[in-house]
Parts: C-alpha cells; sequence; structure tokens
C-alpha cells in the first residue's frame, strides 16, 4: 500500500554520544498544502522548506528557524537563441535594471539574501564590494542607447538596424523568460519584466511544467531562464561556468565561454591553498560582473518549523537542507534532561 509514514528510533548500539529523544516520526504528505494544513491543525509539530509567507504566520508553540543555504536563483540569458543577448551592454542593461532590493521585499526576505553573484557571507570566495546594490535604471537605458538602440516606432521597445549577411534588419530588445511552474517564482517575473520593460525591453513570460522545462534545457533552446542552482558553502562553480560545460551533462546552460572565467575556474578547483582560492574567486567574480552572462537575484534560504519544547537545535548555515539531521543526537526536551541530570 502507500507509504504515509515512518518512525526514526534511537539506536541503542550508535558509537557516538546517545541520542536523548527516543524515537522520531515522520508523515508522508501528498502535497505541501496538505501538509501546510497538517502542521496547523496540529497533526504534525515540524515541517521544512516553507515559503517565506507562510513562515511568517504564527504558529502556536512552535520556534521559527531560517538556515542560509546556497541555493541561488539567476536568470542564464542564451545568446545562441537570441542575438540581443551577444552585445554586452545589452546584458549589461538587463543587469543594472533589475531591482532586487525590491524583490527580496515582496518575497518576504531580508535586503541580505539579494545578490550579484553566488555568495553570501559565511560561505567561501565571499567579497562584499561585489554584492552592493547595483539598481541603476537611468544607467541600463544609457547603455542601450550607446548600443544604438532607440524606439523609433514608438512602440515602447527599443529597436536597431543590423547589417546581417548583407541584409539589413530590425533587432528588437524582445525576448522570451521561461520559468518552473511556481507561485513565488512567476512573482519574480512579473517584478523583472516590470523592471525590463521600464529599460526598454519587451518581456514574454512562460511557465512550464517541469517535463517541458528540462527539455528546454536539455537541448539549450530558451532565450532565457529563471531557474535555481544549489551549491556549497566551498562551491565548486566549474559545471556552471566552464566552457567545457556548455552541453548536458554540463550545466553551462548560458553557453558561455570565457579564457579568463575557465583559468579562475580550474585554479580554484585545483588549488588546495586557501590565499590561492581565494585570489581566484576574487578574479571569477570580477571577470563574471564584467560579462554578465547570467543575472544573478538571490539566495533563498530553507524555513523550518520545529516544536518550541525541543531543544538543543542550533543551525545556522548548512550545504544542504537535510544536514539539519547531523545532530539530531544534540536534540532534547528539556525535561528528559533534567531527569537524566
Amino acid at each position: 500500500g502507500e507509504i504515509v509514514g515512518f518512525v526514526l528510533k534511537r539506536n541503542p548500539n550508535y558509537f557516538g554520544k546517545k541520542p536523548y529523544l527516543e524515537e522520531i516520526e515522520f508523515k508522508l504528505y501528498p502535497d505541501f498544502e496538505k501538509a501546510i494544513k497538517a502542521l496547523k491543525e496540529g497533526k504534525i509539530e515540524s515541517l521544512g522548506d516553507l515559503s517565506p509567507f507562510d513562515f511568517k504566520k504564527k504558529f502556536y508553540q512552535k520556534r521559527k528557524i531560517e538556515i542560509k543555504v546556497p541555493r541561488f536563483f539567476l536568470v542564464f540569458l542564451n545568446s545562441e537563441v537570441n542575438p540581443i543577448f551577444k552585445e554586452k551592454k545589452v546584458r549589461e542593461a538587463l543587469f543594472f535594471a533589475t531591482d532586487k532590493k525590491e524583490i527580496v521585499k515582496v518575497l518576504s526576505l531580508k535586503e541580505e539574501n539579494s545578490c550579484n553573484l553566488p555568495f553570501f557571507e559565511g560561505m567561501e570566495g565571499y567579497f562584499k564590494e561585489f554584492q552592493k546594490d547595483f539598481f541603476d535604471l537611468e544607467k541600463a537605458k544609457n547603455l542601450l542607447k550607446e548600443a544604438g538602440f532607440e524606439d523609433k516606432d514608438q512602440d515602447g521597445i527599443l529597436e536597431k538596424e543590423i547589417e546581417e549577411e548583407k541584409e539589413k534588419k530590425i533587432l528588437k530588445l524582445e525576448f522570451e523568460l521561461i520559468l518552473p511552474q511556481s507561485e513565488i517564482l512567476f512573482e519574480v517575473a512579473n517584478l523583472l519584466k516590470n523592471n525590463w520593460e521600464k529599460a526598454g525591453f519587451k518581456v514574454h513570460l512562460k511557465p512550464l511544467e517541469s517535463e517541458a522545462l528540462s527539455e528546454e534545457i536539455f537541448e539549450r533552446n530558451f532565450e532565457a531562464i529563471l531557474f535555481g542552482q544549489m551549491l556549497t558553502l566551498k562551491p565548486d562553480l566549474f559545471s556552471f561556468w566552464h566552457s567545457s560545460q556548455i552541453f548536458d551533462p554540463g550545466q553551462n546552460i548560458s553557453l558561455f565561454e570565457d579564457e579568463e572565467i575557465d583559468e579562475a575556474l580550474e585554479k580554484i578547483r585545483n588549488s588546495i591553498n586557501q590565499e590561492e582560492r581565494e585570489k581566484w574567486y576574487f578574479e571569477f567574480q570580477k571577470r563574471f560582473l564584467e560579462k554578465t552572462p547570467a543575472i544573478y537575484l538571490f539566495y533563498y534560504p530553507y524555513f523550518w518549523i520545529v516544536p518550541e519544547k525541543i531543544k538543543g537545535i542550533e543551525v545556522k548555515t548548512l550545504n544542504f537542507p537535510f544536514e539539519r539531521f547531523a545532530f539530531v543526537n544534540e536534540w532534547y526536551e528539556k525535561t528528559i534532561r533534567e531527569k537524566r541530570n
């Protein structure tokens, strides 16, 4: 039959410090809405990976834990499918026209959750100077003007005339942004659309089901995609941005190629010297912001509700959410600890 839950019991033969809790029961639900309902009704006492909106709500006798995990969201730009992204000033204009403070505010996240690169404080390779707020709509407009784009036909979309194979063509700042079927990411996509259209772009949003989205990524057939990137606290970005990774199973889905980026990523991967690694992390980030093959937006914490009565849960930063159970032998109910003392 269908598995609806399971129980983990304390192992008396565990080689390390013996757990205080005798058992932990896990319940499985077919969707998140049913799990939230069970939490509100008191049928379960703990739930992880809540949205920031649900996390802000009041839960009786519950403790809220926000864990920093290197889970980043960004927009990948594919210049092989849409030629407007071949122009550096166009990519830069998108970057400067992106109001990341507005995004994290609407998502009920903290200002510190916004990012320009896949790093936050506490991660190896983090440099504060790269994470300042670069939002500047006027600068974005000026970059496009410098690149020769203007709205000659007064339709609200900037364009310019180009010559391709001895033929004159009109290059319009128009593209499609695909994204997963997600209420939160659709909210983000609408904010991006609003930001970028103020600068003179036209953006078409296209949410896709998982299978269709995977196909687009595999074929590298998208113009732009809003998607996530899961790293570790000592990030190895090789598979995401090295030129050797532009085809599946590599994850360089922007098809980005740059010799300086390649060198930095190779040095980071091959060096065991901390100072050397930091140096190349710095070079990678500097060059990435210069080239702008993608636009990082924010990192998404892991929001976890636990019973107030359970003590010993002290976790602030993790590589992966499942690691929150690594020190389960430290968890205890206050009454149990007093009895053992």
